[in-house]
């Protein structure tokens, strides 16, 4: 049998052969593994920096205690002591450019929120609205929805559930955990504008609509909740049409 054959070196052009070159490890930086975990947060806002005021990072927005932050300057923090401790939430549709709540940009019809609630507790009254239409997916947590008017059930909610709450009735809704552990929770709604809602326990009503013509303010400034037995008749009040048109003193 013929013996094996030694490897061929290869040469260089001058028939020598070419030596291996050395490999070179990868240089360490000089800088303490401290001031490398002390950079990284710096280098994480650079990044987002850049981003265009559209994305906002969930981290950056503050919690907002319901209801310290509904329907100013008509809120009346006496009138909400019961709902001192009902839940929290982050506006990130009111941080991000174009909603309409502050950013920059002409007003958004989509509004979301992250909310938490504790244990035992509710975020809102129960409630239905006439205009906007709403929608929730659960985080993480669980709860009791009570659904519908003036039929209304309890229905249980978990983890991965969406629920859709469109206007009327029969999508009244409030939600109260009533697990063990906080309840989690991203909101949209449509923002309609104006909206009505409707309070079935209160007997009220409820006209939410902002202001035309005050830029990218957040505040309805148009604000108003009447208990229904208050209605008053259409033209109540109202001067009569025959002496509008005659003029005073005809």
């Amino acid at each position: 049998a013929a013996a094996p054959r030694a490897p061929m070196e290869q040469s260089t052009n001058d028939g020598a052969p070419a030596r291996k070159r050395p490999r070179v490890p990868p240089q360490a930086s000089n800088a303490p593994p401290e001031a490398a975990a002390a950079a990284a947060p710096a280098r994480k806002q650079q990044a987002k920096a850049k981003r265009p005021p559209n994305f906002v990072a969930e981290a950056d927005v503050p919690w907002q205690h319901v209801p310290e932050d509904m329907y100013a300057p008509v809120f009346d923090p006496g009138d909400a002591l019961c709902w001192e401790s009902s839940g929290r939430r982050k506006r990130l549709s009111a941080r991000a450019a174009g909603s309409g709540h502050g950013g920059q940009g002409a007003p958004s019809p989509l509004g979301a929120s992250l909310c938490e609630l504790d244990p035992g507790n509710t975020m809102w009254p129960f409630h239905y609205h006439l205009g906007s239409h709403e929608a929730i997916y659960v985080l993480s947590g669980k709860g009791t929805m009570r659904w519908g008017f003036p039929t209304t059930q309890q229905v249980q909610v978990s983890e991965g559930d969406f629920i859709a709450m469109p206007p009327g009735p029969d999508a009244a809704h409030q939600l109260t955990n009533t697990g063990e552990a906080p309840l989690r929770y991203l909101v949209v709604d449509s923002k309609a504008s104006p909206d009505v809602l409707v309070l079935p326990d209160s007997h009220k009503y409820g006209v939410v609509a902002p202001a035309m013509g005050h830029g990218t303010h957040h505040v309805p400034t148009h604000t108003a909740f009447f208990a229904a037995k208050d209605a008053r008749p259409f033209f109540d009040g109202e001067d009569d049409a025959a002496v509008l048109l005659r003029g005073p003193g005809r």
